[in-house]
């Protein structure tokens, strides 16, 4: 049984182009199994960036930070010979430092962010 949900406001993402919507949380912190005792989950929300989110009640989920990655030179493409120049934000981990890392699919970068409550 669902008890709450949480989404990305779609507003500018829906025109960026791309995928848009969540793709994974950091399912792991430092290669073991998140217990999420931080009561934050990081999510990869393609287009969307890194979203941070508080699920500390877990009936009133909340954003506490996010990330969007700018689009570069980089940006490649994503199958045949079309150019996606938007980034796809497509995993997230966390590692022993508490640091986040997010991967663009489309090799737009490697993103390597600190989260400050």
């Amino acid at each position: 049984m669902a008890v709450s949900s949480w989404q990305v406001p779609p507003d500018g993402y829906i025109q960026r182009g791309g995928r848009f919507g969540p793709h994974q949380f950091n399912e792991t912190v430092n290669s073991e199994f998140n217990k999420f005792e931080d009561r934050i989950a990081f999510v990869a929300y393609f287009n969307g960036g890194v979203r941070a989110i508080d699920i500390s009640d877990p009936y009133m989920m909340k954003e506490v930070g996010y990330y969007v990655p700018q689009e570069n030179p980089r940006c490649g493409f994503i199958g045949g010979n079309q150019p996606h120049p938007n980034i796809q934000s497509n995993d997230v981990e966390v590692d022993y430092r508490g640091l986040v890392l997010a991967p663009d699919r489309v090799g737009c970068g490697l993103w390597i962010l600190e989260f400050k409550k």
